[in-house]
């Protein structure tokens, strides 16, 4: 793998020479440990849910708060709302709605590959 190849822009050319070119991005490496691991489905979206539900309370105590940087929803806009906290925590997440996202990508091999939001 060279830098500019598949995954070679992701990587810089010292990690790339310490794994002799076998990186894989984050998808096919966690369906391969879910394999190795015997992670299910199921338990893979009972642990996102969990982890939303800790990263939403956190949030809410103000655990986050010296972590993120306030920014305005427009900046060319005076007065735009501004956005204060991670956007990226789901507060209604469950297992059983992460199993109604679906697979993030079409592979089938099982077990289940991960939702988007795993």
């Amino acid at each position: 793998m060279v830098p500019g190849a598949p995954l070679g822009v992701h990587y810089s050319p010292r990690e790339l020479a310490r794994y002799q070119g076998r990186l894989m991005s984050q998808g096919p490496s966690s369906d391969l440990m879910n394999r190795v691991f015997e992670i299910s489905r199921a338990e893979l979206d009972a642990y996102s849910a969990q982890s939303h539900d800790r990263a939403f309370a956190a949030s809410c105590a103000g655990k986050f708060a010296g972590q993120l940087v306030p920014i305005t929803s427009d900046s060319q806009r005076p007065g735009a709302a501004l956005i204060q906290f991670d956007e990226g925590i789901r507060s209604t997440s469950t297992a059983t709605r992460l199993l109604g996202c679906g697979p993030r990508s079409p592979r089938t091999a099982p077990p289940p590959p991960p939702t988007r939001r795993n």
